[in-house]
């Protein structure tokens, strides 16, 4: 810590500190320019994130986390922003009666470009590009270290851990090299010690290519069904109106069929990396770790050592009024570490001159001390990983067969803008009284209420659960199948395929319900509508809540959670 210290001041005293804007670093990142000028960066006594990263992963996919972490939250906030306001808009000039035809001549093109197309590039654009106007101020050794100057580069290499100390967050751009490059843990280790809690994000390379294929394959499949018009229902008994619900309201088979290759591909995929991930933690050893140079290797070790030793940590200072009571002063170099030694706190230069013979002095005598060894501090290093920093893993991101809740949401975004243009469209109908007359409604404002509950809250609540159901089927699909190939494919595609299909089902059997106790109220449908809801919450908290029973923290090591919004 003593040596964390000197390297901020030097760092400070020589201007090394400097931090990039989130448009340098993914413009660097994406080739644009390899190397920013220093006179274009920031001197900052504080970044806002430190990333750390391995050089083997591939630019453009490190710049694509980068945008997944800074800018997801604000894609999904804009465009349902975008499409409630389009919406409202348009629902007003409807509300004008004659006057709106003059804004609004062919009613169906209009509400899928406002209430579709629109939110859909507005995810998108600020998704890839919403950084651009951030003042986040972000060091990235691809940009912030200057690579002209060999003198200047070697010192701020050296300052490197402080840079990871001074940073409010550290942002890990998780590939399948990262635990294997004795730098990066390195830097974990600093921040493990130095670092204040709650301040390290994870983020996985296969995130962001799995959050834009599902939104991709949403779109997909919301354009496969625009311009479905309903046909009129049996209205004459409440069977035949579920019935008619059921029957009529139900994706083709063909579609299931479809959606399954690519639903269990990406399952597939996504189970084997996240499982690698944890695997990777749980079996982490610092001896197995590479590095550019190996002349370096033993550096590196012995400032994990001290980093994690707890004999270089001071102890805490009791000041005694009784003068007698102290007992006489230790050796030179220890006794100003002595709890003892007096009541007047050491300065802080005195602590920092002290950092190096203290370190060589219990180097000297560890062997007749209790202290643990190098190795054994080591070890405590690796069982940081492969506990506390795993667990942080499961607890922000789940296991490999789960899927954070706002996941969930982005890849059922499309089904949600459809839903507006659904509602606002009369069910494909430009008169909302012919759409209320087909499925037997006596009043139009009950049938947009009704329509507005199924298509904004029952599709929604099962729909989030599609994802995570997947991914459970094509688990099972690799324990039946161990080995990857067609096999597993094909086995996840009918599996998963088949499983959309009940889901489905049982939403549309749902929503039948509810049809049924709104136009033909009766006590028993509308508790079997309660159970349906019930049933459907049970699943969505089975899925997304997760009961996680306290870890007894190890004693050398703080606790750092991996924030969720990398989600």
């Amino acid at each position: 810590m003593r040596s964390i210290q000197a390297q901020a001041a030097l760092a400070d005293q020589h201007g090394l500190f400097r931090a990039a804007s989130a448009l340098d670093v993914t413009s660097s990142l994406l080739n644009c320019s390899r190397c920013l000028p220093v006179n274009s960066l920031r001197k900052v006594a504080k970044a806002d994130i430190f990333v750390s990263h391995s050089w083997s992963c591939a630019s453009w996919m490190k710049a694509l986390a980068l945008c997944h972490h800074l800018n997801l939250d604000l894609a999904i906030a804009s465009s349902v922003v975008i499409a409630a306001l389009s919406a409202t808009f348009i629902l007003f000039l409807l509300q004008a009666g004659d006057a709106a035809q003059r804004f609004i001549p062919q009613p169906e093109d209009v509400l899928f470009v406002w209430l579709f197309y629109v939110p859909m590039a507005t995810f998108l654009i600020v998704y890839l590009f919403g950084h651009v106007f951030s003042k986040t101020c972000i060091w990235f050794d691809q940009v912030c270290v200057e690579q002209d100057q060999p003198s200047v580069k070697a010192q701020t290499l050296q300052a490197v851990p402080a840079f990871v100390a001074q940073s409010a967050q550290m942002l890990v751009l998780w590939d399948e090299t990262y635990c294997q490059r004795l730098w990066c843990n390195y830097e974990l280790a600093v921040r493990a010690k130095a670092g204040p809690e709650h301040a390290m994000v994870l983020v996985p390379m296969w995130k962001p290519l799995w959050t834009l294929s599902w939104f991709g394959i949403g779109f997909v499949l919301s354009c496969m069904v625009m311009g479905y018009k309903t046909p009129p229902f049996e209205t004459a008994s409440r069977r035949a109106l579920f019935m008619s619900l059921f029957e009529l309201e139900s994706l083709p088979l063909y579609m299931y069929v479809c959606s399954g290759v690519p639903f269990s591909w990406f399952c597939l995929e996504k189970l084997r990396r996240h499982r690698w991930m944890l695997d990777e933690m749980q079996r982490f050893d610092l001896k197995n770790a590479r590095c550019t140079l190996e002349s370096d290797r033993q550096i590196i070790e012995e400032h994990i050592s001290d980093l994690f030793d707890e004999a270089l940590d001071p102890p805490l200072s009791v000041a005694l009024d009784a003068e007698e009571s102290r007992p006489p002063p230790l050796m030179d170099e220890m006794s100003l570490w002595h709890p003892w030694r007096s009541i007047q706190q050491p300065s802080e230069d005195e602590m920092q001159d002290a950092a190096v013979p203290l370190v060589q002095t219990m180097r000297d005598i560890r062997h007749i001390t209790s202290y643990p060894t190098r190795a054994e501090v080591i070890g405590e290093f690796n069982a940081y990983v492969r506990a506390t920093l795993r667990d942080s893993v499961v607890t922000a991101m789940g296991q490999e067969n789960e899927m954070p809740f706002k996941l969930c949401m982005v890849a059922i975004l499309p089904f949600m803008f459809l839903s507006f243009v659904t509602v606002l469209g009369c069910d494909g109908h430009r008169d909302c009284r012919v759409a209320a007359s087909n499925m037997g409604f006596t009043s139009v404002s009950a049938y947009m209420v009704s329509d507005a509950v199924m298509n904004f809250l029952l599709v929604p609540l099962f729909l989030a659960t599609n994802v995570p159901l997947a991914l459970r089927c094509n688990q099972l699909v690799t324990r039946c199948a161990a080995e990857r190939g067609i096999l597993q494919l094909l086995l996840g595609s009918v599996l998963t395929g088949t499983a959309l299909w009940i889901s489905d089902c049982f939403m549309m059997a749902t929503g039948g319900i509810f049809f049924v106790v709104i136009e033909k109220y009766s006590p028993i449908w509308l508790a079997g509508f309660m159970a349906c809801v019930i049933l459907q919450l049970a699943a969505v908290c089975l899925l997304f809540c997760k009961i996680t029973l306290p870890r007894p923290k190890l004693a050398c090591c703080r606790s750092i959670v991996v924030a969720p919004g990398s989600a």
